[in-house]
């Protein structure tokens, strides 16, 4: 017996079919979340989005902990606490804001933890007028609520998980004040002192 070839139209409805399924495979892998460190800034690029911060609008860069009372217990966070959250809120995309708002729901436990009364409140408001007089509607005034309220209880505005990176937290966190410290200005007076 002979093996014959496929016909040329039977390789060409093949790949008609093939590219477009690899394509969509591709679409919907995850992509890891990319950090980038300048000497004039951060900017990430999350799967839903991307944002950037000057240094010069970060207050604190550190490990977020809980438990006052009963020694403290670190989270696989990095916090940054923000000069002005109209920086981060002006350029977040929604599609990334309102990701954050469902991957943050272990914060907002978090928070209850500390004795946060209005932590698990399950649904923020969507208009908010900040202190500055800036307005926000929509997904991203629910985020400027959700930053309020767990500034209030866990002390940061913006918490980067860690794990997201493949990095441990004091990895991470030593990595945002080297590079924020590179850009030839003081640190802030209100970042803790580095640890070894």
């Amino acid at each position: 017996m002979r093996a014959t070839l496929p016909e040329a139209h039977s390789l060409i409805a093949l790949l008609l079919v093939a590219a477009p399924a690899l394509w969509l495979t591709s679409i919907m892998l995850p992509r890891p979340s990319m950090l980038s460190l300048t000497a004039t800034g951060m900017a990430l690029d999350h799967r839903w989005g991307r944002f950037q911060l000057p240094w010069s609008a970060i207050a604190r860069i550190d490990t977020v902990r809980l438990g006052i009372s009963n020694g403290y217990q670190e989270l696989p966070y990095v916090g940054i606490q923000l000069r002005q959250p109209e920086l981060l809120l002006d350029n977040l995309s929604l599609r990334l804001a309102s990701r954050w708002l469902i991957e943050q729901r272990d914060l907002l436990r978090y928070a209850e933890q500390e004795g946060a009364t209005d932590a698990r409140l399950d649904w923020e408001e969507d208009q908010v007028q900040l202190a500055s007089g800036q307005y926000y509607d929509g997904v991203i005034a629910m985020f400027a609520q959700r930053m309020a309220r767990l500034r209030q209880h866990l002390g940061f505005d913006l918490y980067l998980p860690a794990a997201e990176f493949g990095l441990d937290c004091d990895t991470l966190r030593l990595a945002l004040i080297k590079a924020r410290n590179q850009q030839g200005g003081p640190a802030p007076q209100s970042d803790v002192k580095e640890r070894p």
